[in-house]
């Protein structure tokens, strides 16, 4: 089983993350849908939605929406969310989305906060675009937020801890075979 299969699912991914800003998700969603113009009411499906925080937002401001994570653990957290327009289902993104998980095309795919670029295989990665691909109306948007490789470059802090509660986490980063290479090591 690969690290994020299990990693996003634990506690203590969950501990480290809980502060995410949501104010920031909202202004960067707010610019997104201005920038692309996508009609209120629309189809979004937030991919790799994690907390969903972006899915909620975009419900929050008039799209249908919905949230797909390989998380259990944050796809069971985000069904307090729910709502007429609102879902939130387990779903690993190299799989087909249409119709097994959606059985309607949807305008927008949004996938997040550097939720891609986890796979191994280029293959897989193909896998994702087709599904991709395959639920999106003609003309739709696919959205893919990816780090910026010169400036991961230039502003990689090599190591850092942060305490969550009584857990100390130490963080260091690396740059391999342009990869970021993160280790997180607690007890």
């Amino acid at each position: 089983m690969a690290w994020f299969e299990t990693w996003f699912n634990t506690p203590y991914y969950h501990i480290l993350y809980k502060d995410r800003n949501f104010e920031e998700a909202e202004s960067f969603i707010s610019l997104l849908i201005k920038d692309l113009q996508i009609p209120k009411h629309s189809k979004i499906i937030d991919l790799a939605c994690g907390k969903g925080r972006h899915s909620v937002f975009l419900n929050k401001i008039g799209f249908e929406v919905l949230g797909l994570d390989l998380s259990e653990e944050s796809i069971s957290q985000n069904k307090i969310f729910e709502n007429e327009t609102l879902k939130f289902k387990v779903h690993d993104m190299r799989d087909p989305i249409y119709p097994e998980i959606s059985k309607m095309k949807v305008d927008a795919v949004c996938n997040l906060f550097t939720s891609f670029g986890y796979f191994e295989s280029e293959d897989d990665d193909k896998k994702v675009f087709g599904s991709v691909a395959d639920v999106l109306e003609d003309n739709g948007f696919f959205v893919l937020d990816f780090l910026n490789e010169q400036w991961v470059k230039n502003t990689l802090v090599a190591g850092a801890v942060t305490t969550k509660g009584n857990i100390d986490f130490h963080i260091s980063k690396r740059i391999e075979d342009q990869h970021v290479i993160k280790d997180i090591v607690f007890k």
